[in-house]
Order: structure tokens, then sequence, then C-alpha cells
């Protein structure tokens, strides 16, 4: 089994129902639905084309997908989580963007959004000790990307590349795109499917656990808790023990949650 902590957004807002048609899959409810409809792209077409980002659902990860170490429960998890999650408070997102990552298309913010950095480099941080150790295959599968250094560096330290100063927030849309006549007509598609709903997208207003019960099986959204924390005349945005910004954040050139 494997948890995964996420931001998702809000189950009752436009942007969370648009997201699920186009992934064709409510992980909340675990249904699935048809994907809209196109005339230049074929229906079986999309389903591959977003299979990835459909079995992880729509969300963008703050720690990525982890075993729990020895001696760690779901019970434990649980609590830590509450207790983190009552230090902090709601985020706002700037408006997101469709962003086309070396040929994949995903959400992400239009601009910078620091706070989100930041309460993702607190995540990773306070959750590391939840984590087991990668497998030989897991950390195999892991070199095959092309990594650069700060990337390999991310790898060794919390068991992923794209994780504190190579972190970006992402809420990947489709898998991998080569041919160009494609991209556009999927470009389109999404423009189309998405359109009016990135101006004002959900806060981050709480930290969405999805779980994968077995190795492949779709992950499904299995609870989320509230950022409750009320904030006091000149406390930094996330909390009194908010990180200081890293001095350089290099951008990676993948996928975030969509690595298997």
């Amino acid at each position: 089994m494997r948890y995964a902590l996420c931001y998702s957004p809000d189950e009752r807002s436009s942007l969370w129902q648009q997201l699920c048609i186009w992934l064709g899959r409510n992980p909340a409810t675990g249904k699935t639905g048809a994907q809209p409809q196109f005339s230049d792209i074929e229906p079986d077409r999309l389903t591959e084309l977003t299979r990835s980002p459909r079995r992880h659902g729509p969300c963008a990860v703050l720690k990525a997908p982890f075993r729990l170490a020895a001696g760690r429960t779901p019970q434990m998890l649980d609590k830590t989580l509450e207790l983190f999650c009552y230090r902090h408070r709601p985020i706002s997102l700037p408006p997101l963007a469709i962003t086309d990552i070396r040929n994949t298309f995903c959400l992400a913010p239009a601009e910078t959004a620091e706070d989100v950095l930041h309460f993702a480099d607190r995540c990773v941080r306070r959750f590391e000790p939840f984590r087991a150790p990668l497998t030989p295959l897991e950390t195999a599968r892991r070199r095959a990307a092309i990594l650069c250094r700060e990337e390999r560096r991310s790898l060794a330290l919390w068991g992923y590349p794209w994780a504190c100063e190579t972190y970006r927030f992402l809420i990947p849309l489709t898998g991998r795109i080569a041919d160009a006549t494609e991209k556009r007509r999927v470009l389109n598609a999404i423009t189309r499917t998405f359109d009016g709903l990135l101006d004002n997208p959900p806060p981050l207003g709480d930290i969405a656990l999805f779980v994968e019960q077995e190795p492949g099986r779709p992950f499904v959204l299995q609870k989320r808790f509230p950022l409750t924390a009320t904030p006091l005349p000149g406390e930094p945005a996330t909390g009194s023990d908010r990180l200081q910004p890293p001095a350089t954040r290099q951008f990676p050139a993948g996928i975030f949650l969509n690595e298997e």
C-alpha cells in the first residue's frame, strides 16, 4: 500500500468536476464515466493519453507516493496529518494556466506561488519519517529517467527526484504527446474543457490523502485533512515556523505524480 499527500480541488468546485470528467474517473467515489468527445480526437486515444493522470486522480502532489516505514501505522499517519494541518491555514492559489512540460500537458500556477512551494517543502520534510526506503526496483526505475544533479540529490534525500528545491506545483492532464499535430488538437480540447475555470482555482484548503491499495491500482481519495489555523497579526503565511525559501529552485523537466 502506498500513500500520497496532495492538493486536490474541493469536490464541490467546478474545477474538480471538470477534472473528473476530463479524466473519466472520480477518485472520491471510485466511479468512472465517459470522457468528453472531440471531433478530431478518437475516444480510445483520449483514454490512452489520460491513462496515467486518471490512475492518480485530479491532484497536485505535495509528497509523492510512499510506503509506510517500519513501525509506522496508518493511524499514526492520520494523527500526524491532523496535527500538521491544525497548524496551517488555507493558501490562496494564483490563476492556473495550461502548461506544456516536455510534451506533457498539466495545470500550473500562472505566476510564482511561494506560499505553496514553502508548504510543499514542509510536507516533504515533516512526513519523511513515514516513508519507507525505495526498493532496488523503485530506485532503478527512478534513475532510468534523465535527471540533473539536483534531481539525483532529491531522489537520494527524499525518494523522489522532484521534491523541495526541484518541486513544481502541477495537476497533470495527459501523458507525453510527441506528435506536434496531435499536441495542437489536445491543447485545443483542454482549452475548451477548462475555459473559465482557471482564473480563480479553489484554495489549498486541505491535504488530500490518496491511497494505492495494490501496485498498479488506481489511487483513491481516502480522506481530506483541513488546514484550520487562524492567522495572527504579522504571522507568516503558513505558520510560525515557516521555512525560508530555497536560494535557488530548479524546476524539473518531467512529470511529478504521474511517475508510476
